[in-house]
């Protein structure tokens, strides 16, 4: 076996699984599932149907199979598989990060007050994402915090162009708001995005209710997708708020595929992106993100 808990998921499924990457898909045993629409992860034996919507880890499925798992060796199995693949920690930028926030409240430099102006963000935005200022490289901060942790920071210059700490991990943007345990989220394509809806939802007193996160570039495989949709577990509904454009429309076939049917396509109405929809008088109802979706 090639991962640590693939014959363990065998027993408990009763039929081989292919071992084509640690993310296997498989048919899902607790509803009438035609096509491979369970996801697990072999070496932590975390798994969510994108189909019924099930969910849990290897002791959750052994209980709802009526069958029975060694929990100690699950878990000294997965442990050991993180060693032996060689598993590092993400790039911790938290120091850096936090001193270029202290640096952008201290100066207020001209093209970090010109980015809140311009899109007309709430101020709360500054300190809720700690973007920051760079004097040495004059462009704003943007980091990406997984817990405590800045695992990675992207970098916006004043006339546009964008930058990144070398090393830093990619993945969801403010994925630490999926965490918590909003009853939906609204997936964009983008930090500017991710701000300009977080402002829009502070206006209008909807922060309690979705969480708001980004994917730069829209672009990610399937199989990673099945990892970060992981980071959905725990919510009701995705809004998956890409560009309004051909590109946009591609980058959100995958996510649609692997979340299933608790994702649902929305497109900003106002302009290209949600930042310029909502730099146009635009509200969430207008591109379909409403709460009626989660009585």
């Amino acid at each position: 076996m090639k991962y640590a808990l693939t014959d363990v998921v065998e027993e408990l499924l009763g039929h081989p699984v292919p071992e084509r990457s640690q993310n296997a898909m498989v048919k899902c045993p607790f509803h009438g599932d035609e096509h491979a629409s369970m996801s697990v992860d072999l070496d932590r034996g975390l798994w969510v149907c994108f189909g019924c919507g099930e969910k849990g880890g290897l002791n959750r499925l052994s209980r709802m199979l009526d069958k029975t798992v060694n929990e100690g060796e699950v878990l000294i199995r997965s442990l050991n598989a993180a060693l032996d693949r060689g598993y590092e920690e993400p790039p911790d930028f938290t120091s850096l990060a936090l001193n270029l926030h202290a640096q952008g409240l201290e100066h207020k430099p001209e093209p970090l007050v010109r980015y809140f102006t311009e899109r007309g963000l709430h101020a709360s935005v500054l300190s809720k994402f700690l973007l920051g200022w760079d004097p040495g490289y004059q462009r704003i901060s943007m980091p990406y915090f997984e817990d405590e942790v800045a695992v990675a920071i992207k970098y916006r210059y004043p006339d546009g162009a964008k930058g990144n700490e070398k090393g830093g991990k990619r993945y969801i943007y403010n994925v630490n708001d999926l965490r918590v345990g909003a009853p939906a989220a609204i997936l964009c394509e983008g930090e500017s995005d991710v701000h300009a809806t977080y402002s829009q939802l502070v206006k209008e007193g909807l922060t309690d209710s979705f969480a708001v996160v980004g994917f730069p570039g829209a672009s990610a495989s399937r199989s990673n997708w099945e990892l970060y949709a992981l980071e959905f577990l725990w919510v009701s509904q995705v809004y998956i708020a890409y560009d309004a454009d051909d590109a946009g429309d591609k980058g959100a076939e995958i996510p649609l595929q692997v979340l299933g049917d608790k994702a649902v396509r929305v497109r900003p109405v106002n302009g290209k992106d949600m930042a310029e929809h909502f730099m146009k008088g635009g509200t969430l109802a207008e591109c379909g993100i409403t709460t009626h979706d989660l009585s």
